[in-house]
């Protein structure tokens, strides 16, 4: 019985190590739409999307990088930050963009 817990555990492990670089590559993408939708929409659809995918946002939000304070339209260095949860581990990431 210990083994067979074991091998799912690995398994699990696996998948989810795969998984994991879907949140920076939802950034990424995220940053790609920066011209047509505003922070809010760009916010909603990466949480939606990270949600559809088995994901538990605790946050995604958009920040100046300067003081991680919310942008203005004038706004150019930011950040986008996120951190959500894939089955019991906790992920955190960013990306940093000049608009």
């Amino acid at each position: 019985m210990m083994v067979w817990r074991f091998l799912q555990e690995i398994a699990i492990y696996n998948s989810n190590r795969k998984k994991a670089s879907q949140l920076y590559q939802t950034l990424k993408n995220a940053v790609e739409q920066i011209k047509d939708k505003t922070f809010k929409q760009i916010e909603n659809d990466v949480i939606n999307h990270l949600t559809n995918e088995g994901w538990q946002c605790d946050y995604v939000t958009f920040c100046r990088q300067e003081n991680l304070q919310t942008p203005n339209a004038n706004d150019n260095k930011l950040v986008l930050l996120a951190a959500a949860k894939l089955d019991k581990v906790r992920l955190i990431d960013n990306i940093e963009f000049d608009r």
